[in-house]
C-alpha cells in the first residue's frame, strides 16, 4: 500500500507547489533510509557512508 501511495503524493505535491521547493524533501529519503537501517535492522553506519550522505545533501542544499 505505502509504495502506491508515495508516487502519488509526490505527483499532487510537484502539482501543487514548485518543484525547486520540493527538491529538499527528495533528499531527506537518505536520511529516512539510514534511520529505517539503524531501527529496523540494528546496521551501524560507517563514517563514510554519513561523510557521502552529507555530501550528497549539502550539494542538493546548494544547488537550490
Amino acid at each position: 500500500m505505502f509504495r502506491l501511495a508515495a508516487p502519488i503524493l509526490m505527483t499532487e505535491a510537484v502539482a501543487r507547489a514548485p518543484v525547486s521547493l520540493l527538491a529538499g524533501y527528495e533528499y531527506t529519503g537518505i536520511i529516512w533510509a539510514f534511520l529505517f537501517d539503524v531501527v529496523l535492522r540494528g546496521v551501524v553506519l560507517d563514517a563514510w557512508s554519513v561523510a557521502g550522505a552529507l555530501v550528497i545533501v549539502a550539494a542538493a542544499v546548494l544547488a537550490a
